[in-house]
């Protein structure tokens, strides 16, 4: 099994590359995209929470295997939109923030810092990347 995780990319991705002992391949309702997947490393250690995207059957005259790829969950909070019925953050502190935005996804966030003063913004104010990963700004909400 493969996983890879960085800062750039924030949802982490698994490739695992499996040969059934009995040359047969499981069904493919067994291994469907969309499945959740919890890869161990040494049981009961979970490394991720993840959703298989593609599985490749492959086979030749000899030998028959197959390629599972997915991410992890925090995928997607990337491939969505914060929706929040009150449209503002002004007075929260950036952990509350973060916890609204990943309660839908059941991503909890755990704060082991002082993330300073509530934010100060106003409803009007949009809000750019808390932290662009690509250009390294600090990891503090920025306001245009």
């Amino acid at each position: 099994m493969t996983i890879n995780r960085s800062l750039d990319n924030i949802a982490g991705e698994f490739a695992s590359d499996r040969s059934p002992p009995d040359g047969h391949l499981p069904a493919p309702r067994l291994t469907s995209a969309g499945a959740v997947l919890h890869p161990l490393i040494s049981a009961p250690d979970r490394v991720l929470t993840g959703y298989i995207d593609d599985f490749i059957p492959s086979y030749d005259s000899e030998n028959v295997s197959l390629r599972v790829m997915g991410r992890e969950q925090t995928g997607d909070l990337v491939d969505s939109s914060v929706v929040d019925k009150s449209g503002q953050w002004k007075g929260q502190k950036l952990e509350q923030l973060a916890a609204t935005i990943c309660k839908p996804y059941g991503i909890e966030v755990v704060n082991e810092t002082d993330t300073g003063d509530a934010l100060a913004a106003s409803p009007s104010n949009r809000v750019k990347p808390a932290l662009n990963f690509s250009t390294g700004w600090p990891n503090s909400a920025a306001f245009w």
